[in-house]
């Protein structure tokens, strides 16, 4: 995996990611559902745009996100992560729902990886949108293959 670094994010960049995500928590969706359900599982290259403020990502905030503890790993699991990445990260994830494994999402890991040539942290997120029916957002061309999931790019 290539991690690219990306420039020091300023605490006025980290301010807003964190306002953002705070506003968003108690809103509800524009279809009127409240936010208990979960809107979207989000993949960790979205998370970043959040926190970088890319427009193309800035529609999702309003929406109750989830994210696999996969992104987690990747978020807060990089070699030498800088201590302000790691505090945005961890705050930004007390401000989604964070899906754990299980059996099923085993199950429907092993199965994308037979029919694809997948990489099994991409496997086990893909397998965690298909079992919670919550449809895929990512900026990952890799997903568009997959057909038994809905698949957002952005």
């Amino acid at each position: 995996m290539i991690i690219k670094l990306t420039p020091p994010i300023t605490k006025d960049k980290i301010d807003d990611a964190l306002a953002t995500f705070n506003r968003a928590k108690n809103r509800k969706t524009t279809k009127g559902k409240e936010m208990s359900g979960i809107d979207f599982l989000v993949d960790t290259n979205v998370i970043v745009n959040i926190k970088e403020g890319k427009s193309k990502v800035e529609q999702f905030v309003k929406y109750r996100l989830a994210v696999s503890f996969i992104t987690e790993i990747e978020l807060l699991g990089r070699k030498n992560i800088d201590k302000n990445d790691k505090l945005v990260y961890k705050e930004m994830l007390k401000n989604v729902e964070i899906i754990g494994f299980s059996d099923e999402i085993k199950e429907a890991c092993i199965k994308l990886k037979q029919q694809y040539s997948i990489k099994t942290p991409d496997a086990i997120i893909a397998a965690t949108s298909i079992i919670t029916g919550i449809p895929f957002v990512s900026g990952d061309s890799d997903f568009e293959e997959i057909k038994q999931f809905d698949f957002i790019k952005v």
